[in-house]
């Protein structure tokens, strides 16, 4: 380290403080467009010399910290943004990414949670070169257009370019290529601090964590034991793995190796390894442990109430939220249960944990029961702790410091270690188990109704009678319900013709102002054990966690998402599987610790826990479920509505509500309705109501022959799709699909089209009967042969 530029603030600009021989680097006061724009011909000046500058600009009321970075030689300013994981490109910043000929590609995430509690669409991500004082880094950015700030460097932006918060100097570090430490002016991480506390804060964080790459420490307070008393030893044999994933897994053992965490070992146990895919495609190691803790004596030491932690936390003015470095890596293990740890990596031999590793039945409680011990009682008014997550609140500035400096202490004669990236230092507010903890209290996280709301207009009768179902669930807790959903219940009515009035949606708003409000959505009682139903709808998949009440069943939160393509080609028992596991995780902070029921109307978890020898996929969601102690309860399909309407309100497809707008492309249709509606006694049959086009085959006022909906050309593949899609048993032929389309609605020509469209659907070449393809040397078609695969694994 050779020197620092340090930068202070007199007056109404900025001031340099040179205190060694290390360069300047210019902060600039934006103060009018003329002066900004002479500014940045300065700095693209500056952007073609073999060393770039890095330029900060801090602007008149906005405190905040920006820095200037170049792309391919063009500058950015960008918002340096603590609370956020990934870099952010907005519109003003991919107009101008977009000019120097960059575009976008698919994947990832698609939606993002801004400051506000807002949700953005992501149209796709771009990898962008950032060059930083000579340094060029290549990172993935999400475009969201619809985000006013031109560019938001995330904590990913961080890592890249090792920038450091220095909270006392209102200053972030980072290193140049040769080594040497550059501080840029900025603002504290804590807007909310005054200079003097954010100095006071910084000098007690800055004396434990220290720079960011803080080695992984290791405690001598207590060993992790694994007792599987008398069992003989049990030797698995390893999954086989591609060649892709094989070097995935000797990277990963690489660097275990290299931390210390395993090493090579000779003993007669040995489980095997699975490779679990992260969502930004790199790859967890993991360890099938399952046979290992069904011998393995269980630890009853108890995991705090979170109703408890919850309490502590209203009205606290200062929240700092602490992560202990890979947490159970932390932790010893004890020389006997170093060899019960032993796994096989294929290629490479025999290892065992010299740590504890994640997995294993026991591991929560030998960490709580560490923590427990090295916090210890006297900190309890103001810390506790759930799992690796420790929480400090306080209602003053200086007690709040004065408690992160005892814990620092503790934590540091403990011999353990944090992540800085993942802390938050006091802060006004933070979020926790579902709620936003702010000096008002608590409140309801909006994202945990997020599904409810944003639950779609139904465009069928199927659709209204799915939410009306959800609703009927809890219809005991809906004052009136029965009138409050009679416009929805009419549309249900036998001959009824669709028409969504303003009176439905009227009563659609009501009825999910009902759902996402008390008494339906409580509070958890985490001295009552929760449950969790569970459903798939081949489209989505959906998720409630509710608790009895001595009132009745009172629902937690809501949770659903649409399947990805691939999850479609997914089984109906895989299908099923996934939502439990998804639900599982998706609830984990109420869950974790704590007995819990599952619901749902399929064998799913029983079939799951049957596999003998689970590989990719199922090998992952056997480990993810191992952990978690709960029962497994059977609904039939027909009571279990709620979950079930959440699981396929996510993408479902519907021509009825469309069919105003796609008529006018259909000149057949539009033409008949004014022939009808010009002489009606001609056309019997025939009937144009609110613009709608129905249409019955038997005529008479005795006739009980519902009115079908006419459907245009445009929506005639869509309806056919949605059959093939919604009623399963129409993908056996010809007559099945016939007659679920026409109990629904009409068009001239219909039984062509139905037959044509089951000859050539590839959903129907497995099941239906027929020509086929030529049968193979063993006398079974295709198509019998993966009817056959499907049924066994279901």
């Amino acid at each position: 380290m050779q020197g620092k530029a340090v930068v202070g603030k007199r007056g109404g600009g900025s001031e340099v403080k040179k205190q060694s021989p290390a360069r300047v680097i210019p902060v600039v006061t934006r103060t009018s467009p003329a002066e900004w724009q002479a500014w940045l011909g300065v700095v693209r000046e500056r952007s073609t010399r073999p060393r770039a500058e890095g330029v900060l600009d801090s602007r008149k009321g906005d405190r905040r910290p920006h820095l200037v970075v170049n792309v391919y030689g063009q500058p950015l300013l960008g918002l340096l943004d603590s609370g956020a994981s990934r870099t952010l490109v907005g519109g003003e910043g991919w107009r101008v990414l977009r000019g120097l000929g960059l575009r976008d590609y698919g994947g990832g995430a698609t939606h993002v949670t801004v400051a506000d509690g807002s949700r953005c669409v992501v149209q796709g991500c771009v990898d962008l070169p950032f060059e930083l004082e000579g340094r060029v880094r290549v990172i993935s950015a999400l475009v969201v257009p619809t985000l006013t700030t031109p560019l938001i460097l995330g904590t990913d932006f961080w890592r890249a370019m090792a920038i450091v918060p220095n909270l006392s100097q209102g200053s972030w570090e980072f290193q140049d290529h040769a080594g040497e430490v550059v501080v840029s002016d900025g603002t504290g991480l804590e807007d909310h601090l005054e200079a003097t506390q954010r100095e006071t804060l910084d000098g007690v964080v800055r004396g434990f964590v220290g720079r960011v790459g803080t080695p992984l420490g290791c405690t001598h307070r207590v060993q992790h034991v694994v007792d599987t008393g008398d069992s003989k030893p049990i030797k698995q044999r390893y999954y086989p793995v591609s060649p892709v994933l094989e070097r995935a897994m000797h990277a990963e053992l690489d660097e275990m190796l290299q931390a210390g965490v395993v090493e090579p070992s000779k003993s007669a146990w040995s489980s095997p390894v699975v490779m679990i895919r992260k969502k930004d495609g790199s790859y967890r190691f993991c360890v099938d442990y399952r046979k290992v803790n069904a011998v393995t004596r269980r630890d009853a030491y108890p995991l705090p109430y979170v109703s408890h932690i919850l309490d502590r936390l209203r009205n606290a003015r200062y929240l700092s939220s602490l992560d202990v470095k890979s947490a159970y890596w932390q932790v010893p293990l004890s020389e006997e249960s170093k060899e019960r740890t032993a796994f096989t990596v294929p290629g490479r031999g025999l290892f065992q944990f010299t740590r504890m590793p994640f997995g294993l039945h026991n591991s929560p409680a030998t960490w709580q029961r560490l923590i427990d011990q090295v916090l210890g009682p006297e900190l309890e008014r103001h810390v506790f702790v759930y799992l690796d997550d420790i929480i400090v609140c306080s209602a003053q500035f200086d007690e709040h410091v004065e408690t992160l400096d005892r814990v620092f202490k503790k934590l540091r004669e403990a011999g353990l270690t944090l992540n800085l990236e993942k802390c938050q230092f006091c802060r006004p507010e933070l979020r926790y188990l579902g709620y936003v903890v702010d000096r008002t209290g608590l409140r309801v996280d909006a994202q945990k109704v997020e599904c409810i709301v944003n639950f779609p207009a139904p465009r069928t009768p199927t659709q209204v009678r799915r939410f009306l179902g959800m609703c009927g669930w809890y219809r005991r807790f809906i004052p009136d319900f029965s009138t409050v959903a009679a416009p929805l219940t009419d549309l249900l009515k036998k001959g009824r013709a669709w028409l969504w009035s303003g009176e439905c949606e009227r009563a659609f708003a009501q009825l999910k102002e009902h759902l996402v409000s008390a008494p339906i959505l409580t509070c958890p009682d985490f001295e009552r054990p929760f449950i969790v139903q569970t459903d798939a709808s081949g489209k989505g998949i959906g998720a409630i966690l509710s608790q009895e009440l001595p009132d009745g069943e009172r629902v937690v939160a809501y949770a659903s998402r649409a399947l990805s393509k691939a999850e479609r080609n997914y089984s109906t028992t895989e299908q099923e599987c996934l939502a439990v596991i998804w639900a599982v995780e998706k609830f984990r902070p109420y869950l974790e610790g704590t007995e819990f029921t599952v619901i749902t109307d399929h064998a799913a978890l029983k079939w799951l826990n049957g596999l003998k020898d689970p590989v990719g996929r199922l090998a992952s969601w056997a480990l993810r479920l191992q952990q978690h102690p709960f029962k497994v309860i059977h609904r039939p399909g027909k009571l279990h509505a709620a979950p079930d309407a959440l699981s396929r309100d996510t993408a479902e497809v519907s021509c009825s509500a469309v069919v105003v707008t796609e008529s006018s492309r259909d000149g057949w249709y539009q033409g008949m309705v004014k022939r009808v509606r010009k002489d009606p006694q001609q056309y019997p049959r025939w009937e144009v109501r609110d613009g709608d086009q129905l249409f019955r085959r038997i005529v008479g006022k005795s006739s009980d022959d519902p009115w079908r909906l006419v459907v245009p050309k445009p929506l005639r593949l869509v309806v056919l799709q949605e059959c093939r899609d919604s009623h399963p048993a129409a993908r056996l032929g010809v007559f099945r699909a016939r007659q679920w389309i026409q109990g629904r609605c009409y068009w001239p020509g219909m039984r062509t089209d139905v037959a044509r469209f089951v000859a050539r659907s590839r959903a129907c070449l497995p099941s239906k009967p027929g020509m086929g393809r030529p049968k193979g040397p063993e006398g079974i078609r295709r198509g019998e042969v993966l009817s056959h695969r499907e049924d066994t694994v279901a």
